[in-house]
């Protein structure tokens, strides 16, 4: 499925992987079913996906997606070829499900499935071809792992990435 989001360069890699992601998780956290390598369909649940830092959306029902970048700080972007560039990134995606009686059931299971299913997507060179296509390159996700609190079931997926774009030369 194309992304519509414009591709990274060297003017909007502040901004453009937002769009990006935003627009990549939405396609899968949409409530359908969706085909995942050789698998079996899986439906794969209605998330609200966020690229801020920040308090999860209020008042949060059912789960949400938040992501934020940061440049890995010991190593710097590069000239790949020609005029094409390299920056290494990691992505923090954090995945919450309110613990609250009307969020709508078992929290613990909401978040950590819906980790479960957003490594699976970002594992998968398949389902990830559209990020790539665009500039985000090279995902390496780790294994979720949890640090909830007494408000919210929270599930943080780790993946270090490239962005990956052209710089263009008068």
């Amino acid at each position: 499925m194309p992304l519509s989001s414009a591709a990274l360069n060297e003017f909007t890699t502040v901004s453009a992987w937002k769009l990006l992601m935003v627009e990549w998780l939405s396609s899968y956290f949409n409530g359908q079913a969706h085909v995942i390598g050789a698998n079996n369909p899986v439906t794969f649940p209605l998330v609200r996906a966020v690229c801020e830092q920040g308090a999860p959306t209020q008042p949060l029902v059912g789960t949400e997606i938040r992501v934020d970048a940061q440049p890995r700080t010991s190593e710097r972007g590069e000239v790949v070829t020609g005029y094409l560039v390299s920056n290494r990134v990691i992505f923090w995606f954090l995945v919450r499900s309110a613990i609250a009686e009307n969020a709508g059931g078992n929290a613990m299971k909401r978040s950590q499935d819906t980790a479960q299913l957003l490594k699976a997507i970002l594992d998968n060179p398949e389902s990830r071809y559209d990020l790539a296509q665009k500039g985000l390159s090279d995902l390496h996700p780790a294994d979720p792992f949890n640090v909830s609190d007494e408000h919210y079931m929270t599930h943080i997926v780790r993946c270090p990435a490239t962005f990956i774009y052209q710089v263009k030369f008068a």
